[in-house]
């Protein structure tokens, strides 16, 4: 679940997702502690989790929306994802990755609304709907990650 207005250790609305993992099937989630995830770069204003995590078929990579990122500029945005090599290894113990658009900057909110993850986790997908392109203002754009 995404806390985008969490005051986490970036500050003030700097979002966290939360993420409840079962040893089991068996298990009741009424039993488990939920685990957060921060952006380790997060800052104020980030966001990170505003429209929802999103998690691959296999249950293997988590990917999350910071669209208030300011690494390419001002609200330029990034995704954020953790990927695990087996279900027995929690998020928590995994490093995150990010995902920025390379040509972005200020304003583009990359992955405003969330990302999508392709079930298998091969395709990572974020839309850029303040991007400039072609000297068009705010027409936005659509990032595609993919990997073999």
């Amino acid at each position: 679940a995404g806390s985008p207005w969490d005051d986490s250790i970036g500050g003030s609305d700097s979002g966290s997702i939360s993420v409840w993992e079962r040893d089991n099937s068996s298990s009741s989630f009424s039993t488990v502690t939920s685990i957060k995830l921060v952006d380790i770069d997060g800052r104020e204003n980030d966001w990170l989790g505003y429209g929802g995590p999103c998690l691959s078929g296999n249950g293997l990579i988590l990917a999350a929306a910071s669209h208030g990122d300011d690494g390419g500029g001002e609200s330029s945005g990034s995704v954020v994802v953790w990927e695990r090599s087996n279900k027995s290894t929690s998020f928590a113990d995994v490093a995150s990755i990010k995902l920025v658009d390379p040509e972005g900057g200020a304003w583009d909110q990359l992955g405003y609304g969330g990302p999508s993850l392709s079930a298998d986790g091969l395709i990572v997908v974020a839309a850029s709907y303040g991007d400039d392109v072609a000297g068009m203002i705010d027409c936005g754009s659509v990032l595609v990650w993919t990997r073999s």
